[in-house]
């Protein structure tokens, strides 16, 4: 039932398909480009400790990715069952699903944690890194696990939001998030001011002067954990409040439920086999760039992390068309669902071919800001180059994705990034080993897996079988 004396917000399975996706795409847009300029100046941040904390951070990022996997398994089924109950006008089991989802959440992440810390020296040193790199990697990586379960929770309050219809506010607690590690991370990680700070003859900061702690790397890992612990917190208490519709309640109703707890997970397990494939493809890439020296690992972190700002519409549509296709399945709207993932599908593709496009063109101009070491910069440019045309296609097939993430169909989508991600890792080793290419070799394999990864999943998508599916 509704609670009593509350009015219901909008409703995504009546009205204009097109004002539907502006209104949970656009905030989930804006909201993830906030992550990704929050990545973008960690990089910033590492760069100016030089080019080996960059490369270790990144060689982190391929580890910690894998163990991050569970994230994805219970984050994927908690988007089907949170949006279908709240599209079913089931309020108090659109609030049990949430606790669930957030004790899952916390659970999986203790125990990846403790796995990371366990063997984080052990995996830094056989990934090919010289000591400093791993030395470096290392003490990121410490803090790094320390704080997951603040990681996984977090992310469970922007889908919270999203999955009863209201993602201004998911946007809001992302932009807080945003706010406060961009703001925190400096005063950890330096001590002396690394760059003078001038505004016409007024000097606002002299290089050197004294700012902060002087944590180093260990620094920008601990200001994420600190914005996110803070994001759980304030997330709770915006649940708590009134404006959410559903009654949630902080101080009761967290016994687990394991028939909930099962659906989340046996929906979440094929998407998550996914997020391990590509977690998997993506630490073995790492691996085989390392062979190539920091420099190169250097280049592809920060790369890959303006990319990622190519993609940030494909993801906030991703994510905001999920909820919306759970919304209408929910209702027994199945052509209003099929509607939404077209139209943000178009958009997406216009959105992202543009920013494409200004990545391709100005990529040495971009690469200036991250990083003034001309080896590192050379190789990031012809990265962003090839890759560019990868992401592109990622971005579409994202989109797609949200049919059967939001449907709860999500075996399909499984099967074919297993497939893809296989061709990526079989095609960068014959390359490299038989045909002793360079690492131009892995940039291009990105591009060939991206392209097979699309095209049979919008096979699949138009055979429409995901509208029939019922959780």
């Amino acid at each position: 039932m509704r609670p009593i004396g509350i009015a219901r917000p909008r409703d995504l399975t009546e009205g204009s398909v097109l004002r539907n996706v502006v209104f949970m795409g656009v905030p989930s847009m804006i909201g993830f480009a906030t992550t990704t300029v929050c990545a973008l100046v960690e990089v910033y941040y590492l760069g100016l400790l030089g080019s080996s904390a960059v490369a270790g951070m990144t060689l982190l990022g391929a580890f910690a990715g894998v163990l991050s996997t569970s994230n994805s398994i219970v984050g994927a089924g908690s988007v089907a069952i949170i949006s279908r109950r709240y599209g079913e006008k089931d309020y108090g089991g659109t609030e049990n699903a949430i606790k669930q989802t957030l004790i899952l959440k916390f659970a999986v992440a203790v125990v990846s944690g403790c796995i990371g810390l366990l063997l984080l020296s052990t995996i830094l040193n056989w990934m090919n890194a010289k000591p400093e790199v791993a030395r470096l990697g290392f003490e990121y990586g410490v803090w790094f696990f320390i704080m997951l379960p603040f990681n996984f929770c977090s992310w469970s309050m922007f889908t919270a939001f999203r999955g009863i219809g209201d993602a201004r506010r998911a946007m809001s607690l992302m932009l807080l998030t945003t706010g406060l590690n961009i703001a925190i991370a400096p005063i950890l990680i330096f001590g002396g001011a690394p760059i003078s700070i001038r505004i016409g003859g007024l000097n606002l900061l002299s290089k050197g002067a004294i700012i902060g702690f002087g944590l180093g790397i260990s620094g920008a890992a601990i200001a994420k954990g600190l914005s996110l612990l803070i994001c759980c917190i304030v997330g709770l208490m915006m649940l708590h409040s009134y404006k959410t519709h559903i009654g949630f309640r902080i101080t009761r109703g967290w016994k687990p439920d394991l028939e909930v707890m099962k659906k989340i997970m046996k929906i979440g397990t094929p998407p998550g086999l996914e997020g391990i494939a590509k977690s998997m493809a993506n630490f073995a890439t790492t691996y085989f760039i390392a062979l190539y020296g920091t420099a190169v690992v250097a280049a592809y972190g920060i790369a890959s992390q303006i990319l990622g700002f190519t993609i940030v519409a494909a993801v906030g549509m991703q994510l905001g068309s999920a909820a919306i296709v759970g919304h209408c399945l929910g209702a027994g709207r199945g052509k209003m669902a099929a509607e939404t993932v077209r139209l943000a599908t178009t958009v997406v593709v216009i959105i992202c071919a543009i920013l494409g496009i200004l990545a391709f063109i100005f990529a040495p101009q971009i690469i200036s800001v991250f990083t003034e070491e001309s080896d590192v910069a050379a190789e990031a440019i012809t990265v962003i180059r090839i890759m560019v045309f990868g992401y592109l296609l990622f971005a579409f097939r994202l989109v797609l994705a949200s049919a059967f993430n939001g449907s709860g169909n999500t075996i399909p989508p499984t099967v074919i990034s297993l497939s893809a991600e296989g061709t990526r890792i079989a095609l960068i080793a014959v390359l490299i080993y038989a045909f002793q290419m360079n690492q131009i070799a892995v940039w291009w394999a990105f591009v060939i897996a991206s392209s097979l990864d699309a095209t049979m999943l919008w096979v699949w998508y138009k055979k429409a079988k995901w509208i029939e599916r019922c959780i």
